[in-house]
């Protein structure tokens, strides 16, 4: 990041390629082996908590290389604001070293297999998604990390338009929206972490989707209501609460499905690549959708499709 912002955007494109290349690259693995760490370290029933947690910390880093890096940007130009971003994860690195290789049958065996002889490259690769795609259930489980966030799909690509479309200003995007989703989805986040150490994640994954659900549709409110920053900001926040503890119930959903060290960080990472591609496969038809039915049908009809993985899950898994 730091070659990124010391780079000549008009005159050095290649350099610039390339540094955003591995930039992205280096990013994406940094997150796999975070999460590979979390699921790991940490205890089946502590997994929403850690959720939380990581949830937390990916949306103030957002806030701050957003906001934060803008505001530095403004003040001293974007060559600080990089550096100054790129120096960020060196405080969460400092924790790694608190924590220690997981103790067990399996620890330390992530290059042989289960009997312990040596497995070749493409074996480290074959194993993992052979393990997962043979469990009973896996296709309703797949469906469901696919449609689960629609919420994000929409919202993540169409939701600052949209309210510029309805009357809102930049500043109330900026001032009221942004933050009081950023707050919400953390708040969220720690309380649905907390409800699921305490109770059924099935039913909280169930009962967070309907919630989050709901707030998708309730964005149609802002499409025929004159324009209410107070609305904004109870609509954005009911929508984030429950977006929030449903991110956390997912998370540790998925967590869940990759316990064996062996295959921790190869599972997790397909099974959040499938999440991302679901969110832009969603995502894509969106602008159409609004060309079409208008703001407000839009929404309504993405709540409808993120009511289909509730259903797929309590076919798969009745609640009781």
């Amino acid at each position: 990041m730091t070659w990124l912002g010391l780079l000549d955007v008009q005159n050095q494109w290649f350099p610039l390629s390339l540094a955003a290349l591995l930039l992205a690259f280096l990013s994406a693995s940094q997150d796999i082996v975070i999460d590979a760490v979390r699921i790991e370290t940490v205890s089946p029933e502590d997994q929403g908590i850690a959720a939380a947690a990581a949830l937390a910390g990916y949306r103030f880093g957002m806030l701050l290389t957003g906001a934060g890096a803008i505001w530095l940007a403004l003040h001293f130009g974007w060559p600080v604001a990089y550096i100054a971003s790129a120096a960020i994860p060196l405080v969460g690195l400092t924790s790694i070293f608190g924590v220690h290789e997981p103790s067990g049958e399996h620890a330390g065996k992530n290059s042989t297999g289960p009997s312990g002889e040596p497995v070749g490259i493409f074996r480290t690769f074959v194993d993992p998604i052979a393990d997962l795609f043979n469990r009973k259930g896996m296709l309703v489980i797949l469906f469901f990390a696919l449609t689960y966030k629609v919420n994000d799909a929409v919202l993540l690509t169409l939701v600052n338009p949209f309210l510029l479309h309805v009357g809102f200003s930049l500043g109330d995007v900026a001032e009221l929206a942004n933050p009081v989703g950023i707050l919400a989805t953390i708040a969220g986040g720690i309380a649905g972490g907390r409800l699921i150490r305490r109770f059924n994640l099935f039913h909280i994954l169930i009962l967070a989707g309907i919630f989050q659900t709901a707030g998708l549709w309730l964005y149609s409110i802002l499409a025929v209501v004159p324009h209410s920053p107070l609305l904004l900001v109870a609509i954005v926040g009911f929508e984030g609460l429950f977006g929030g503890a449903a991110w956390a119930a997912l998370v540790t959903f998925l967590s869940d499905l990759c316990r064996s060290p062996l295959y921790t960080a190869t599972q997790y990472a397909v099974l959040t690549a499938l999440m991302a591609f679901g969110r832009s496969l969603l995502a894509a038809p969106s602008g159409y959708v609004v060309d079409f039915l208008g703001w407000g049908g839009m929404f309504l009809v993405y709540g409808m499709v993120g009511l289909l993985p509730l259903i797929a899950l309590m076919k798969w898994r009745p609640l009781g």
